[in-house]
Formats: C-alpha cells, structure tokens, sequence
C-alpha cells in the first residue's frame, strides 16, 4: 500500500464522517417532520448557529470539550459518536471491496474500465445500506417510529447499481454483488428475503397495536421488510436468507416476548418497544457489516 493509497483511503474515512454529521441531522429532525435542510445547525439552548468551524466532524466536539462555544450547555456525546460510527462504515466498506488498492483502481477507471465502476458500485451500495439500518436503528432508540422514506434513497440505489450491471457486466470478479444480476438468484433473494421482511414487520405491528390499543402512536414501519429485501439483493442467496431469518426470529420474538411480558397496555411500552426493535436493528446491521471481512 503505497502513500496515493494511505491518502486515498484515509478520504473515505473523511467523508463517512462528514455524512455522519448529515445523518446526525437526519436521525434528529426526520421522526419530527422538520426540515433537514432549514434552519441550519443551531445550539438547542441558546439558538446560535453553529459556526463552521465548529461544525468539522469528531474534531469540534473535542475541541470545544463536549461544550457550546456561545452559552457552555453540553453537546450530548451521541453526535460523534455517530460521526465515527459513520465513518468507520464508509471507509471501512471502501476498505474491503477495494482491498485499499487504490492506485490500481484509479489507472482502471482511467481507462474505462468497468470492474472498476461496479467497485465504485458496490462501496456505494454497501456503504448506503448499512447506513441506513443505522439511522433507523438510532430513530428507533429514540423511542420514534422510522418513516419508511428513510428507505427511499438506499432502495433506489441498489435498484439502479442492478440495472447498470445488467447491461454492464464486470470483466472481473469481484467480492460483492451477484454474478449474474437479474438471474434467479436475484429474484430468490429478493423475494424470500423481502417475504421474511415482511413477517418481522408483522410481527411487530401485532405487539405494537396490542401495546397501543388508545392509538397514541402510528404503527407504520416497514423497515424490517426494506432492510431484509435489499439486504438480500446485496448478498448471496444463501447468506441473504439466512440473514432474513435471523432478522426475523430476532424481531418476532422480542416483539411477541414484549407483549406478552407487558401487564398494561401503555405508552411508554411503545417507547420501549421501539427502543428494543432499535437495539435488534443494530445487531442486525453489525451481523451485515462483519459479512463484509469474511465474503
């Protein structure tokens, strides 16, 4: 590994963590139904915007010693920690599709080459993916349903990376992605990985109705059924079902456990509930991202 390389991958660390701050953004407002691009970023204490340079990812907050620069309140830790969360996904994903051999894949994509565009490809896609079931997974620790458009982006970046490879495929075999893109693999994957989806996600609209009989919260979530639908797609048959299970034992039975634990059909079961489905997506998506150091 060269020093073009060590520069290279060192960028995507950067960059997952400048997402990070995004995401941050994200997982705050979205549940809220606010905007995630007005008003800028602000102290919620005292109001004042935050001034760019205490806005650099990781660094600021220990700069500024957890602290607002203007009225001293504290920042809560979680902002980078999902900073380094998110740039340990990124960069760790470039890491191991790529194997960091960047100055090799920059002469390739010099030249037109097309492995190296489905690399590019795969980082994006597996970097999507994962975070997106972390921002869901956070959304759910806060006790808040997850809007399904959060999906949105992740789903129509894999639909598209398989309609590219479908009409380009690669000269070369590479670690990631099905071989064969709109083979029957494809669609065993995808509906039986979408159809085990759908089973957590029923499962867990059983518990949260039941737990939530006065309809103080909306039960609309369907991220299990997106998570393992694209999860599926990402990965081959075998590794995409056998994930779509687990998702599936994982979320049913601490869902049903739940209910049938709870005496009184309150609020704050709901809270716990979705704080608990936050904690299995989790461990869902660390099960996803360690595939990446064995596939």
């Amino acid at each position: 590994m060269n020093a073009l390389d060590t520069v290279i991958q060192v960028w995507w660390f950067v960059l997952g963590a400048v997402v990070g701050s995004f995401l941050n953004v994200v997982i705050h407002r979205l549940p809220r139904g606010e905007s995630l691009v007005w008003p800028g970023s602000h102290c919620p204490y005292c109001g004042h915007s935050i001034r760019w340079f205490d806005n650099l990812p990781v660094l600021s907050w220990l700069i500024l010693r957890g602290r607002c620069r203007d009225c001293s309140a504290p920042i809560s830790v979680r902002y980078p920690l999902v900073e380094a969360i998110s740039s340990a996904i990124v960069g760790s994903t470039a890491w191991m599709v790529s194997a960091g051999e960047w100055s090799k894949w920059l002469a390739a994509m010099a030249g037109m080459d097309r492995a190296a565009t489905t690399m590019l490809l795969q980082v994006a896609c597996f970097a999507g993916f994962l975070l997106t079931v972390f921002v869901v997974a956070a959304i759910h620790w806060d006790g808040e349903p997850a809007p399904t458009a959060v999906w949105g982006p992740c789903i129509g970046m894999t639909v598209l990376a398989y309609g590219l490879m479908s009409f380009w495929r690669a000269e070369r075999d590479l670690p990631l992605l099905s071989e064969s893109p709109l083979g029957v693999a494809f669609w065993v994957d995808l509906i039986v990985g979408t159809a085990l989806g759908w089973g957590a996600d029923m499962l867990n609209r059983h518990a949260l109705q039941r737990l939530n009989r006065a309809k103080r919260v909306e039960v609309d979530s369907w991220d299990w059924t997106a998570a393992t639908g694209v999860g599926a797609l990402l990965w081959p048959a075998p590794v995409g079902i056998i994930l779509g299970t687990l998702a599936l034992l994982l979320q049913g039975g601490m869902s049903l456990g739940k209910f049938r634990a709870s005496g009184k059909n309150t609020f704050s079961g709901v809270k716990r509930l979705h704080r608990n489905r936050g904690a299995v997506l989790a461990l869902w998506g660390i099960a996803n991202w360690g595939l990446l150091f064995l596939v």
